[in-house]
């Protein structure tokens, strides 16, 4: 963010109180700890300085609710780890928001002097960040050692896959704010319009929203969940993300959870067992002395495009095209030579690839036929893939009733 465009914000006055300069209340407790008007305001100019959001009245009003929402967990977070015995040491939060300047491109310490001048004090950062780790150690030790993922469930997810072995996959990016009381279905729904149009119109980074207010384990990763499957995206979100398509911000989006905003930024087209595929393939090549001869050979291999000819019979039709030939005729792809089957082991049957530079030729790959293996036999890597997913599920879940628990177990007041 340019240093102008900081600096605006740092004369803006929110209209979260009626209170007079320096004069302060508590706006909710949790427990024994208490969350004053100060803490609101300190936090709400820190999300909108860190989210690019805009500035105004409008935008405070409806953020202010979750921000208020996101103090109460973090106080729960605290003396939770405070039962249990757990800190934050100062190194640790140091260490964290040098992080987060890394991550931003700033000198170490910039951030500290941009909150300087917006009047926000360091601690209002340091309890966020304090938070955040002390959240991550209870995680670590509470839940993670309860979550068990059995053989059963691996073979069951990994049966889903291979019974659709060829389909979509999406490289997801989330923000999740759940309603976890029907009271506050309006209020969400606001600050998820809020900040999907704030999203759309490109004032505001999709990693700064997700750091600041998704409710989900990805957010610490700016909401980047990764590659997903078809059959691994709730319904609801995926008939939008098709509706749509890739590269735009998809939401609100209503799920049993609460609202979620989605952007796709890669789509592609798998075959989950690609290299247990039985294959037919050609091979043509021009052979090139060194790398600038290359050029010279792309018109040749340009003129090799038809591949009813050069299936039925290669030795003859590359000799038409003063080319050479090289027959892959029934083998496995995985038996392949590495280079080979990175190029046509997700190439359509029946369609040229791209020239390829091999070293001492420069060739063009024809898939002729495949058969795909209907009882695929499932490697070591793809149950540890499927193991991790699955335990990431299972950690999201828990995490999160672990939440509501200590939230229920904890005499919480809103006084606003």
């Amino acid at each position: 963010m340019k240093l102008n465009r900081i600096l605006a914000f740092f004369v803006i006055t929110f209209a979260l109180t009626a209170m007079a300069p320096g004069e302060t209340a508590i706006v909710a407790t949790v427990g024994d700890d208490a969350i004053t008007t100060q803490d609101l305001v300190n936090r709400t100019r820190l999300v909108i300085i860190s989210s690019g959001l805009k500035g105004d009245e409008e935008t405070a009003r409806k953020i202010a609710p979750q921000v208020l929402q996101n103090l109460i967990n973090e106080k729960l977070q605290m003396q939770e780890a405070s039962r249990l015995k757990m800190e934050a040491s100062d190194d640790e939060i140091k260490k964290a928001i040098e992080g987060i300047e890394k991550q931003n491109k700033m000198e170490v310490g910039q951030l500290s002097d941009i909150m300087k001048h917006a009047g926000i004090p360091p601690v209002t950062l340091q309890q966020q960040i304090k938070a955040q780790l002390l959240w991550s150690k209870i995680r670590a030790k509470k839940i993670q050692p309860k979550i068990n993922v059995s053989d059963d469930e691996i073979n069951d997810y990994l049966k889903s896959q291979s019974l659709n072995p060829a389909e979509e996959e999406y490289f997801v990016n989330e923000i999740v704010l759940p309603v976890e009381n029907p009271k506050d279905e309006n209020k969400m729904k606001d600050l998820a319009t809020k900040l999907t149009g704030e999203l759309q119109s490109g004032k505001a980074k999709f990693p700064a929203i997700a750091k600041q207010f998704s409710q989900s384990g990805s957010a610490q990763n700016g909401g980047e969940v990764g590659w997903l499957a078809e059959n691994q995206v709730p319904k609801e979100i995926l008939s939008e993300v098709k509706r749509v398509g890739s590269n735009k911000i998809i939401g609100p989006i209503r799920s049993v959870e609460g609202y979620f905003i989605i952007f796709i930024s890669d789509t592609r087209t798998i075959d989950a067992h690609a290299d247990q595929n039985v294959v037919t393939v050609r091979q043509f090549e021009i052979p090139v002395k060194n790398p600038p001869a290359v050029k010279a050979a792309l018109p040749k291999l340009k003129n090799i495009n038809d591949p009813a000819q050069a299936c039925s019979n290669g030795e003859a039709y590359a000799k038409t095209k003063g080319a050479n030939v090289k027959n892959y005729n029934s083998v496995m792809v995985k038996n392949l030579d590495p280079a080979v089957m990175k190029v046509i082991e997700h190439l359509p049957t029946g369609q040229f690839s791209d020239p390829e530079f091999t070293g001492t030729s420069v060739a063009v790959f024809l898939v002729c036929e495949k058969t795909q293996e209907m009882t695929p036999q499932m490697t070591a890597d793809e149950r540890e893939k499927a193991q991790d997913a699955l335990f990431k599920r299972k950690m999201e879940l828990e995490s999160r009733k672990y939440l509501r628990d200590m939230r229920r177990n904890t005499n919480i007041e809103i006084k606003i």
